[in-house]
């Protein structure tokens, strides 16, 4: 089988393990070799691009060396249109024989070239939100199951958290604000859900309150999306305002007790399934998000 020069592009802000994974992927089709395009190389020092282009070039290169993969690294700037970016690709970078791709952007822009695409599978699920998340309010323990420790190392060498902090504040970037309940049925079980959507796993029902709701209209709302019932208030739970309980982001949630008034419980949005079950039996439940040590010290009378 000829050996492939295979063509990555990421922001690489950071490079994390969902990049690494990618690359072992193109080498089971036979790329040897790579060129590593470090795009919107032309933006630096905001929240969303933090990095500047040479930082993450040096990134790029200590873990790539650190795993002995053949590699040259290229500067893809912003344009106006994706024709422009294609083309200044292809006319600047040496040649290639493969894209390799988990992007739908990537792949549209070359599927109607003569390169073949190399379709990846994500099965590291991870994003360079949740790590910026992570470094802006130092979670350490976090950050380190996302990224390789060469990238841990250099972050902290280059007062990333500290960086990040400022950009977050600069830019006006604060917390969320979500509702959940704790969501009683006329035989007095409460309802769980397990989540379709990162973090996976057993929550309560709940989602994000819309501009110009109440945390009240808006579990309201939630529980008819999510779980397909209608609820009466009964009280305020508590508030859970950890910003390192949620891996996506800094999301404060308002928790409130309810119970059931008509609808017949069922999945519903982000609800993959539900169950109904009785308070201490969810006690003993895994739960996302802090939601299991929430049940373990809320008081329901």
């Amino acid at each position: 089988m000829k050996q492939k020069v295979g063509l990555f592009i990421g922001r690489f802000q950071p490079l994390h393990l969902g990049h690494i994974d990618a690359l072992n992927q193109a080498k089971q089709h036979w790329v040897t070799e790579f060129l590593m395009g470090i795009g919107s190389a032309n933006k630096e020092h905001t929240a969303e691009n933090p990095f500047t282009y040479e930082e993450r070039k040096t990134m790029v290169t200590k873990v790539l060396k650190a795993l002995h993969i053949k590699f040259s690294i290229y500067a893809v700037p912003d344009m106006d249109s994706d024709e422009d970016r294609k083309n200044f690709i292809i006319e600047n970078l040496p040649k290639f024989d493969m894209v390799i791709s988990g992007n739908p952007w990537t792949s549209d822009i070359f599927k109607k070239t003569k390169y073949k695409i190399c379709i990846l599978k994500i099965r590291k699920d991870i994003k360079s939100t949740t790590i910026r998340h992570m470094l802006h309010i130092g979670d350490n323990i976090g950050l380190g199951q996302f990224v390789p420790h060469q990238i841990s190392t250099y972050l902290e060498h280059i007062k990333a958290s500290k960086r990040l902090a400022e950009y977050y504040t600069h830019e006006g970037i604060w917390p969320s604000v979500a509702v959940d309940g704790i969501i009683f049925t006329k035989d007095k079980k409460i309802v769980v859900i397990k989540r379709k959507n990162p973090p996976l796993g057993y929550a309560l029902p709940g989602g994000f309150v819309d501009y110009g709701e109440t945390t009240e209209q808006a579990l309201i709302r939630e529980m008819k999306e999510e779980i397909w019932v209608q609820v009466k208030i009964r009280k305020l739970a508590g508030v859970m305002s950890d910003p390192k309980r949620d891996p996506r982001a800094h999301i404060i949630s308002i928790v409130y007790i309810a119970d059931i008034i008509s609808g017949k419980v069922k999945a519903g949005d982000d609800a993959k399934s539900v169950k109904i079950m009785k308070l201490e039996d969810a006690k003993k439940l895994k739960m996302v998000a802090n939601h299991d040590k929430f049940l373990q010290k809320v008081s329901i009378q």
